[in-house]
């Protein structure tokens, strides 16, 4: 018998799935990370479509049965539309989303990582910065979801790296430190990730 479970969500990524339909990839906050069937997401007439958009925080309801469990319902919450005015922004929060979204297994579910994730694009949502804070705040992101997932030193405090994005984001460095730290953020995070997969 179908079980039905409602559950904040945040939209990965989606792609095609035969003719009419989306699989969607989120990352919710009672189940982690799950692959969703969306029945007639791609027709122009789809009332789900765009609440499932990626970079989306939206109130979700699945039913679970045989096969893919299957959207019945979706609401957007927030769906960060500063950030995807922007094209340096966007740029940034793909280049996060492809990472976070290789690196969270399907199923694994912690509420840090969460709220972690629904911070980052909020705060990236809000920021008036240059391109290459955007870029760095990213790579912060990504640090500290690797840090959650229990991949690493992310928190090098010769990098005055703090596990709050709040406080990441309201510190000021000079632009010596700014690059230092990028630096090193750009030597690390590869071999992370890949140690991680």
């Amino acid at each position: 018998m179908p079980q039905t479970i409602s559950t904040p969500a945040i939209s990965l990524a989606s792609r095609p799935w035969r003719e009419q339909d989306l699989l969607v990839d989120l990352y919710t906050l009672e189940q982690g990370k799950l692959t969703l069937l969306v029945r007639g997401g791609r027709r122009l007439s789809s009332k789900l479509a765009a609440h499932v958009e990626p970079i989306t925080l939206l109130e979700l309801m699945v039913i679970e049965g045989k096969g893919l469990p299957t959207a019945a319902a979706a609401s957007s919450r927030n769906s960060y539309a500063s950030l995807k005015d922007d094209y340096e922004k966007i740029v940034a929060a793909g280049w996060a989303l492809k990472r976070f979204n290789r690196l969270v297994k399907e199923g694994e579910r912690d509420d840090k990582v969460f709220h972690l994730l629904s911070d980052f694009f909020a705060l990236l949502n809000e920021a008036k910065a240059e391109k290459d804070w955007y870029d760095w705040f990213a790579k912060i992101f990504v640090a500290l979801a690797l840090e959650q997932f229990g991949y690493g030193p992310a928190l090098d405090k010769s990098h005055e790296i703090s596990s709050s994005l709040y406080e990441m984001a309201q510190k000021t460095f000079s632009r010596a430190e700014f690059k230092k730290m990028n630096s090193w953020l750009d030597r690390w995070l590869p071999a992370a990730i890949e140690n991680a997969l």
